[in-house]
């Protein structure tokens, strides 16, 4: 006889059993609905101090998120209207001409 692998359902597995949290799914969309409206999406650049040079950094969906998440919060009595993160560094130009930088 041949033996079955299906298992049987449990209850721990149950979304919507009694006494249960919400699933976070749920928690995202709510915390998703007080997130600011910015004026453009967040971004991030880094600058060279030694000569100016900007490059824009490419954010993962994940890493935008967390900026929004930031930005939610601001003091008391602030808004947010633009949200932009920036590094600074020595540029690859300026880091040659300069070891010690």
């Amino acid at each position: 006889m041949a033996r079955s692998t299906a298992r049987a359902p449990s209850p721990r597995r149950r979304p919507n059993a009694p006494g249960r949290r919400r699933p976070r799914a749920a928690a995202a969309s709510r915390s998703a609905r007080r997130l600011p409206t910015l004026a453009e999406p967040p971004h991030a650049h880094i600058v060279c101090p030694q000569c100016g040079r900007i490059k824009e950094i490419l954010l993962a969906p994940a890493e935008r998120s967390g900026l929004l998440k930031l930005a939610a919060r601001p003091p008391e009595g602030w808004s947010v209207s633009r949200l932009a993160l920036s590094l600074t560094g020595s540029c690859p130009r300026c880091r040659t001409a300069s070891p010690t930088a």
